[in-house]
């Protein structure tokens, strides 16, 4: 008996760290998911935009426009 008694700490010491590890895999394993549906609301709202000469990430080509303007 004296055997048990000294090996039930232990035992419950790791029951602990299981499941404080376990938890911590789950909670980054859910922020991952949400941070990837996140990026992906976000590339899905970006390639949605209407992209207009005036937005300052598109470059104005202005070789473009000027024969744009020689058209008919």
């Amino acid at each position: 008996m004296p055997y048990v008694v000294a090996v039930v700490p232990t035992i419950v010491v790791a029951a602990f760290f299981y499941v404080i590890i376990k938890r911590m895999m789950e909670a980054d394993r859910r922020e991952r998911l949400a941070q990837s549906q996140f990026e992906a609301e976000q590339d899905r709202r970006q390639a949605t935009r209407k992209d207009g000469p005036d937005d300052p990430a598109r470059p104005v080509d202005s070789a473009q426009e000027s024969h744009s303007e020689e058209l008919p």
